[in-house]
């Protein structure tokens, strides 16, 4: 091999390595996790269970390696594993899009490939949430909007099934609640899929609107993906996760 092939293959390995050992793992129900330069946080989100679980970061996705939740599917679930972009809780991604007011959204879609072994209690969900004010440090007070893509068992959304919604072309189950302090509207994928490409989200923040679950001048906060836990857990996996956003006097972040 000649001297400059040598070089390059040596400088293409010392690119590749950073690459192959940039996976993650945690077992903390509190564990958060930078992920693409801080664009996306990984959160474990395991709080509503003292069993352990275990999760490998891997790009923007990850698999859960360990977990035997055993929660009553009545109540909530043991853990809300998932990526979000935005503010959680006051822990923000950078280069955030939000907030963006819901009457100011020009655009907001997602991606997301995700793997759900069978025989458990789970969902595959988003969970938007929208505060009154452009900030909090703690839980949103507007609207929590929820996109069930898959789910498995018994489980069903919080509130009641008030309606069905044709939404750019598929059909979903709507239920709608008040939670203590926040609206919760849920749609319900009528036919389950196992990923999305760009889903637009305004026309669901549309129907929520006009449905008085979500006020046009709450704040589009963060976007999040994961799987809602009642019982068992490992081997749920999710990759490719993106999301973008923008307002009607911005550009596409």
């Amino acid at each position: 091999m000649k001297r400059f092939e040598w070089r390059f293959v040596v400088a293409l390995a010392a690119c590749l390595i950073p690459l192959m050992a940039a996976a993650q793992s945690t077992c903390s129900p509190t564990g958060m996790i930078k992920l693409h330069n801080g664009l996306y946080n990984f959160q474990m989100n395991g709080n509503d269970s003292s069993l352990e679980e275990c999760a490998t970061i891997n790009g923007v996705g990850f698999t859960i390696t360990t977990a035997d939740f055993r929660k009553a599917t009545n109540g909530p679930p043991g853990a809300y594993t998932s990526i979000y972009r935005g503010c959680h809780w006051g822990t923000c991604t950078s280069s955030n899009p939000f907030p963006i007011q819901e009457s100011n959204l020009a655009s907001a879609t997602s991606s997301v490939s995700f793997t759900q072994p069978s025989g458990y209690n789970n969902d595959a969900a988003y969970d938007i949430w929208f505060n009154q004010t452009s900030t909090t440090s703690g839980q949103p007070k507007g609207a929590e909007v929820m996109i069930w893509l898959n789910h498995q068992g018994v489980i069903q959304p919080f509130g009641s099934r008030v309606a069905t919604a044709a939404i750019d072309g598929a059909q979903y189950e709507v239920w709608t609640g008040k939670q203590s302090s926040w609206n919760v509207v849920s749609y319900v994928a009528s036919s389950p899929v196992t990923s999305v490409t760009n889903l637009n989200l305004l026309p669901f923040f549309e129907d929520a609107v006009s449905r008085g679950s979500l006020d046009p001048s709450w704040w589009l906060i963060d976007v999040e993906f994961g799987f809602e836990i009642w019982t068992g857990g490992k081997g749920l996996a999710m990759s490719d996760f993106s999301v973008t956003a923008a307002a009607r006097s911005g550009s596409v972040q």
